[in-house]
């Protein structure tokens, strides 16, 4: 079994869910009791909302590489052989950090592998403006869409109030709302929650998969993670 290392912190609540996904997905794969589950080691890293959700980002960028390097040097050191990252965004700057003799699961595409799975053609991209500008969602086959930019705004303030530990349910409805706006505009016929805060929330206040005129298959980047890795462990 394959000791799994998570580089957290960004955000918190992101880390901890994605930690509790993997001993879900655990139990679901056949453990039986705690000492069945995969060695973990998770650093919680305090890394600003500015540095993880905007633009600007870009230009903290050998800081923030410097940072995830630090991390994945000190989960090297706990034998770790399977690395995470609970965020979206810094899957835009794994490129330039290096995993040692660990491998990175890289959430986007583990993510577009059960959009492949469920046969998706079309689907919709929430996430931070990072994000989306790096096109780190881009598929062959699946036509993935960015948020329109009104739209995006709304995504962001969501974003922000959940990095700052306010997770309610109006939050919930305004994103279930717009998302099916969106989806009958655009023709989407899936979602990607793709950012971590975004499954933070669906986790709190079910997203419905559902209207009256919609089926939609909604693709929560931190349960296919977790999904992921627990199959990588256990191989």
């Amino acid at each position: 079994m394959k000791k799994i290392g998570i580089i957290g912190g960004a955000g918190p609540l992101a880390s901890c869910l994605l930690y509790q996904n993997i001993i879900q997905e655990a139990y679901k794969h056949g453990c039986k009791n705690e000492s069945e589950l995969p060695a973990m080691a998770l650093i919680n890293h305090p890394f600003s909302i500015h540095m993880c959700t905007t633009l600007s980002a870009h230009d903290n960028k050998p800081l923030i590489c410097s940072v995830l390097q630090s991390c994945v040097d000190t989960l090297l050191q706990q034998d770790t052989e399977l690395l995470a990252v609970a965020c979206n965004t810094f899957h835009v700057f794994l490129k330039d950090v290096n995993p040692g003799n660990a491998a990175f699961v890289n959430i986007a595409r583990s993510t577009l592998e059960v959009a492949e799975q469920q046969k998706l053609s079309k689907v919709l991209i929430l996430g931070t403006p990072l994000t989306l500008n790096n096109q780190l969602y881009t598929h062959a086959t699946i036509e993935c869409v960015a948020t329109p930019k009104r739209e995006q705004k709304i995504v962001e303030n969501i974003i922000n109030n959940i990095l700052a530990g306010k997770i309610c349910k109006h939050d919930a409805i305004i994103l279930q709302c717009m998302i099916h706006r969106l989806i009958t505009k655009l023709g989407c016929d899936g979602v990607v929650l793709g950012c971590t805060e975004l499954s933070v929330l669906h986790a709190e206040f079910p997203l419905s998969s559902s209207d009256h005129n919609n089926m939609l298959c909604i693709l929560d980047t931190i349960k296919i993670l977790a999904q992921k890795l627990v199959k990588e462990s256990f191989a």
